[in-house]
């Protein structure tokens, strides 16, 4: 659905309502409309891409796990201030990415709680060991998409360290 949404913005939007014109009349997509449509496909790009990555079926796919949710919170956060057309879109994504990864930032300081992290969904330590482990990844996603003081960074990278035997 992404990639027909991506080709659809990059259509001139003369052809395309001339395209439209016989069966489809009643369509008349307008600057406005395309201007969603192209910050849409801009903001979903970077989940495509983190899908794609995700489900590999030949390669191991679980030290992609947390960059990639790290990097999608980290993405989402600039969109909140540069959106014009879908900051509902960013606000419903970025409630649910934290309730369904909670674990995860818990983990990293991003998330406070009074409740043990282990509770949450992808709180398991064997997805911060995994990306440890990977040498593309190493503790370079908790500097770089973790969005906390530089004592919890130091805090979390002290402990991801630990994990790491």
């Amino acid at each position: 659905m992404h990639r027909q949404l991506q080709c659809s913005v990059h259509l001139d939007s003369k052809k395309l309502a001339d395209v439209c014109a016989d069966e489809f009349s009643h369509v008349n997509l307008l600057s406005k409309d395309m201007a969603q449509l192209s910050e849409l496909c801009d903001l979903l790009a970077l989940f495509l891409e983190a899908i794609d990555l995700t489900q590999g079926e030949k390669s191991v796919t679980i030290s992609l796990v947390v960059p990639c949710i790290l990097s999608l919170r980290s993405h989402l956060r600039k969109a909140a201030t540069t959106v014009k057309h879908c900051q509902h879109i960013v606000n419903n994504l970025t409630v649910s990415s934290k309730k369904r990864f909670r674990g995860i930032f818990v983990r990293v300081g991003m998330e406070s709680t009074e409740l043990p992290c282990d509770i949450y969904p992808f709180q398991d330590k064997i997805y911060f060991i995994a990306a440890i482990v990977d040498p593309r990844f190493s503790l370079c996603c908790i500097s770089v998409d973790v969005s906390a003081s530089s004592d919890t960074r130091e805090r979390v990278h002290k402990e991801l360290t630990a994990l790491n035997v």
